[in-house]
């Protein structure tokens, strides 16, 4: 089960909810009096529209240009409400109020009314939405390289005024934050490419490519697409090297593991306020001398200590990007994976691979997103939900045309051309039995086992 936050947000803009958040419903009554008659009448013309009430706040020091972003977004009338209990709706914005008070200072509160937008609109046939993915995934790559590009500048033209040699030392940073990501899984990365190898090439040009934040950040997504390391192959009718549900595991086992290298790597280390950082970087570009921008935001750091914490914040950047990066080349994989699965003789993909797939893309998608919701990466946040919004409806409308799939359990061993004739009414796919379930002797399906048999 995914778990519940307090963050949610409508057409984009971001909010927290707090209170009480309710559903209204009920049946559409009509109660009719007649006249000289004791009894009436009253018809049930069906469910009423449910809506949605939402308390929400933001909150911080610019919490009035947070709310006016809001605002105007509730004055459209329109878009997708998230919300941690609703979960993802199309809405239409009933009513709302903003609250301002003295004694709660730096928080606007919003009173929110939302009715699900129920217009009937007929599917567009014609719509690709293979094409719409993967024009998402183009628009997300270009998002995520140019945001951190910017964050890297920002960076290294502040660190200018903080030290002698700032490109040692964003370097030293850099390579100390690849090092503690890529050490270590030599062994259990081998089975899916070099891409401790290519991590390699990429540390022995860090120094150039940091001169280059637009190429590095370029560079640094290339190690993760996954043609790069042993993705699904080509599928022919010569030969059977294609499993796209094998591929893309391999691509779901190196975001797990490299997850977790990512969070070894930032450990113990705080990333700077948003806010600070804002101001800081808005005073350098206002000339500001470094004794005067410390004087008034270093928030009663010197000058080492704004160094570091800036340093910290380049890490974090490093993260996000690489896995948001992650996450957009396993939705990559999924819809390349379907496509050849549909294109093959034999496929190996079915619905339920799909549903299930479905359900880890949404989990990880909200992960990266709300992670840059809350570090204002407004660029990436946005691409990243319309790719995760045209991935999902890319799968869910190509997977229909896949086969289901029944879960058995044998009750004896028998041989997978029988298994595959008795659950399917025929046995002419008992080789995608045998890959699909790692039958590792054709001839016997043991007994006691339970297997998927596609239909």
């Amino acid at each position: 089960m995914a778990r519940i936050t307090g963050k949610g947000s409508f057409a984009g803009v971001p909010f927290l909810i707090e209170d009480t958040q309710s559903i209204g419903g009920g049946r559409r009554l009509v109660k009719h009096d007649f006249p000289l008659k004791d009894e009436g009448l009253t018809e049930d013309l069906g469910k009423r529209t449910r809506s949605y009430n939402v308390a929400c706040l933001v909150i911080g020091d610019d919490h009035t240009k947070q709310a006016e972003k809001l605002i105007a977004a509730l004055e459209k009338g329109k878009g997708t409400l998230k919300h941690p209990y609703f979960k993802t709706l199309d809405v239409l914005v009933e009513d709302f109020t903003a609250n301002y008070s003295t004694s709660h200072q730096r928080v606007t509160r919003f009173d929110i009314t939302f009715t699900p937008d129920l217009e009937a609109k007929a599917p567009n046939k014609k719509k690709n939405t293979l094409f719409a993915a993967l024009d998402k995934y183009n628009d997300a790559i270009n998002a995520l390289s140019d945001e951190f590009a910017k964050q890297l500048d920002e960076v290294m033209e502040f660190m200018e005024l903080l030290s002698d040699n700032p490109l040692t030392q964003l370097v030293d940073s850099a390579l100390d934050f690849v090092e503690n990501v890529f050490d270590g899984i030599g062994t259990v990365m081998s089975s899916v490419g070099d891409l401790k190898n290519q991590a390699l090439g990429f540390k022995n040009r860090l120094t150039n490519l940091m001169k280059q934040p637009s190429i590095l950040a370029k560079t640094l997504m290339r190690l993760f697409k996954f043609s790069g390391f042993g993705g699904v192959k080509n599928a022919g009718k010569t030969h059977r090297t294609f499993a796209p549900m094998t591929a893309i595991k391999q691509q779901q086992i190196l975001h797990h593991l490299l997850r977790d290298r990512l969070d070894y790597a930032t450990n113990g280390k705080t990333e700077i306020n948003n806010a600070l950082f804002k101001q800081v970087i808005n005073a350098k570009k206002a000339n500001l001398p470094a004794a005067d921008i410390l004087k008034r935001y270093g928030a009663g750091l010197g000058q080492a200590e704004l160094g570091n914490a800036l340093l910290d914040k380049m890490q974090f950047d490093f993260a996000r990007l690489i896995q948001a990066t992650l996450v957009t080349e396993l939705a990559k994989a999924a819809v390349e994976g379907l496509t050849q699965s549909l294109e093959s003789d034999e496929p190996l993909l079915a619905k339920s691979d799909v549903e299930r797939l479905i359900v880890e893309l949404d989990e990880q998608f909200e992960e990266v997103i709300l992670a840059n919701a809350d570090a204002e990466n407004w660029q990436s946040y946005t691409a990243l939900d319309a790719l995760r919004l045209a991935v999902i409806e890319d799968l869910r409308t190509r997977g229909e045309q896949l086969a289901k799939t029944k879960r058995v359990q044998l009750t004896d061993s028998f041989p997978a051309l029988v298994v595959q004739q008795q659950h399917s009414g025929s046995a002419e796919n008992w080789l995608q039995l045998v890959e699909r379930n790692h039958i590792t002797h054709p001839l016997f399906c043991g007994g006691g086992n339970h297997i998927e048999v596609l239909q």
